[in-house]
């Protein structure tokens, strides 16, 4: 992960949310917070438009270390993201929510999701 790091660092015009996403993936699968958030603040700094896929993953690390306020944090501060995110999105929202206690919040996404018209699969109902 130190390549792209630097490779960020030397060439910011040069970076785009598809290399960020690869290095925030990185960091959630190491367990890394710290460098997620750093490397999500740099992805802020030099302005890279997140896309569903940076929401999915953060939704999914946050919800792993079971930090559910971080979560929703930025569940809400990406709203145009999440307007776009697929049923795995919310897939590890949900779980984030049950892992953390918070059953009313679980079931305010899921029942928003049929009027924002997400596809709500068997996996989502378990």
């Amino acid at each position: 992960i130190e390549y792209p790091e630097a490779r960020h660092e030397m060439q910011p015009k040069d970076v785009d949310e598809v290399l960020f996403n690869a290095m925030l993936d990185t960091c959630c699968r190491l367990r890394d917070l710290p460098r997620l958030e750093s490397i999500a603040m740099r992805m802020r700094e030099l302005e890279v438009t997140p896309s569903p896929v940076t929401l999915g993953i953060l939704v999914k690390t946050y919800g792993q270390a079971g930090d559910l306020q971080k979560v929703l944090r930025v569940w809400e501060e990406m709203e145009s993201q999440r307007e776009r995110a697929n049923s795995v999105t919310y897939g590890c929202m949900l779980d984030a929510c049950v892992k953390s206690g918070n059953l009313e919040k679980a079931v305010e996404i899921f029942q928003g999701m049929r009027p924002s018209g997400k596809h709500r699969n068997t996996i989502l109902y378990t």
